[in-house]
């Protein structure tokens, strides 16, 4: 996983692979903290953002739909007679 930090805390500009077992060290106030906090703040929001995306995608859906002038049961139904 790649995170990039830009602009927080005392970090200008970061850019950190994590991969297996990563060790952030370093001295005081080079920004040890705000990696890990910013990395908290990525994987503690990580059902938010499979919600927004459901939410683009259905969006997509429905917007490729009403520009074929489609209703969604009548594509329903199309899809369930081809099974026959």
């Amino acid at each position: 996983m790649r995170l990039h930090i830009k602009n927080i805390g005392s970090l200008s500009d970061a850019d950190i692979e994590i991969e297996g077992i990563t060790i952030i060290a370093g001295e005081n106030n080079i920004g040890k903290s705000t990696i890990g906090k910013s990395f908290y703040a990525f994987l503690n929001n990580m059902d938010a953002w499979h919600e927004i995306y459901e939410k683009q995608c259905q969006s997509n859906i429905v917007r490729y739909l009403n520009s074929k002038n489609t209703v969604l049961e009548d594509l329903c139904m199309s899809l369930s007679c081809r099974k026959i």
